[in-house]
């Protein structure tokens, strides 16, 4: 049931991205700054990381899928905050070989992060979103990038659980005592 689950899920992000660039087209640019904002948050690009997230997070209950998906959202989020920190503090520094150490010490610092906060599962992904964010040259604005890398996250385990949730099995009654069935032999009932 979960590879039908995780088809379902990613055949969703796929529909769903294009619809919510297709609204966020309805919506003019010279909106009130709060309608800009909504614009900006369902004009989604490509579904890529909505789907990877997605197919990361199925897992075979709802519950292990949420708490996959949490641990994945709280790693892209701080991954990226920590990847924007550490851009930042690269762009003062004169030499650009220094880049290096700077990706270095991230992440020493982001295992150590995530260690004392007692989230070790989030780890890998706040890593993979740093080191995109620090090496990653190709696009314009790391803080716009950041924060759709989240938003894309976001959507992806939110619809792997919403898919594992529709779509999971029925629970049995652990307390339901099996029907009796009559003996034949026992015509009186005893």
């Amino acid at each position: 049931m979960r590879t039908v689950k995780t088809g379902v899920a990613v055949l969703l992000c796929m529909i769903i991205f294009p619809l919510l660039t297709l609204a966020a087209q309805q919506i003019p640019e010279d909106s009130m700054p709060i309608v800009r904002a909504l614009r900006f948050l369902i004009n989604r690009d490509s579904p890529i990381f909505a789907c990877i997230a997605s197919v990361i997070v199925m897992q075979s209950t709802v519950e292990s899928s949420l708490k996959l998906g949490t641990s994945r959202v709280k790693g892209t989020i701080f991954g990226g905050l920590f990847g924007l920190l550490f851009l930042y503090i690269d762009t003062l520094v004169p030499h650009r070989g220094l880049n290096i150490l700077l990706v270095t010490v991230g992440i020493v610092f982001i295992i150590c992060f995530f260690n004392v906060i007692r989230s070790p599962q989030s780890t890998a992904i706040g890593l993979v979103t740093f080191l995109i964010i620090m090496i990653t040259t190709d696009y314009d604005d790391p803080f716009l990038y950041a924060v759709n890398r989240i938003i894309d996250t976001a959507i992806g385990v939110a619809v792997s659980v919403g898919v594992n949730y529709a779509l999971r099995k029925p629970k049995l009654r652990k307390n339901k005592k099996p029907a009796e069935v009559p003996d034949e032999n026992n015509k009186n009932g005893q």
